[in-house]
């Protein structure tokens, strides 16, 4: 296997620090004030004293996955080195993007209100803060595919494909743009899953963290399914199986491609040493 490499200019220090600066406040907003981590607690508990009914813990769940990892934990990693690890900034970028869309539907204001404006404002100052933002619009591969990752993003698509076609049909049924809030969410989580692991398996730099991420992501929600099976959108107990597994199958097999790239890098030294040794 062949890996690309590219050189690199350094990057300056006082980039380091001012986008550690702005991933800590980002991670703290999305971890605290946006209630991400205690999204995903509260809403395997259908008991919990939260002011959405039982029935909708499901969407709860969507949520805290959406803001407590796909985000929160996100910017976690990318505090450190976050400039070596584009592919888990680029991820940001998609799902940012995915809010916005959220805040476009579910808003009686449309596309011109004052979340969307402030959004943008923190979405351009993530962009200027990264230390390297020229590589957050490549998309380019770095080597081979990873191909474990490709196929479980592809079978990712297939099953959640008739989960986003139902979301979005049920958004739209409803006349309050408030009350989508929920099914758009777990449409965009549905969405960024699929795109998140096609990332992942162009292997370009972060692709382990995110590939990490979105397994943890899986898990979380099978988990979430097999407690609320009945709740609106769950992904019910086949489906609660079916995410266990992606879960459990896309933290394999990014271990797995880490130890034969690994192994794979060792070869020519090991035979660079047995020609040396035979020459000796």
């Amino acid at each position: 296997m062949s890996v690309m490499t590219t050189a690199e200019r350094p990057v300056k220090k006082w980039r380091v620090i001012v986008f550690g600066v702005v991933a800590g406040l980002f991670a703290l907003f999305f971890l605290v004030f946006s209630l991400g981590v205690p999204l995903l607690v509260l809403s395997l508990f259908p008991s919990a004293p939260v002011p959405f009914p039982a029935t909708e813990h499901w969407h709860l769940a969507m949520l805290g996955v959406y803001m407590g990892l796909l985000f929160g934990v996100n910017m976690v990693v990318l505090l450190w080195h976050g400039e070596r690890r584009p592919a888990l900034a680029q991820f940001f970028l998609l799902s940012w993007l995915g809010l916005a869309v959220m805040s476009v539907v579910t808003s009686p204001d449309g596309f011109l209100n004052s979340a969307n404006l402030l959004g943008i404002g923190l979405l351009a100052i993530f962009i200027l803060a990264y230390p390297r933002p020229r590589t957050l619009f490549s998309f380019k591969r770095e080597g081979s595919w990873v191909l474990p990752l490709l196929a479980l993003s592809i079978l990712a698509a297939i099953c959640l494909a008739p989960d986003v076609w139902k979301s979005i049909g049920s958004a739209a049924g409803l006349t309050n743009p408030t009350d989508r809030t929920g099914w758009v969410a777990a449409a965009i989580v549905d969405v960024l899953l699929v795109l998140g692991g096609i990332l992942a398996s162009t292997r370009r730099p972060g692709w382990k963290a995110l590939s990490i991420l979105l397994g943890v992501s899986l898990l979380y929600l099978g988990v979430a399914a097999l407690i609320l099976p009945t709740n609106a959108g769950s992904w019910g107990i086949i489906g609660s199986i079916l995410g266990m597994l992606g879960g459990a199958g896309f933290i394999a097999a990014t271990f797995y491609e880490q130890r034969r790239t690994k192994q794979v890098a060792q070869v020519p030294t090991t035979e660079a040493k047995n020609m040396a040794s035979s020459q000796a």
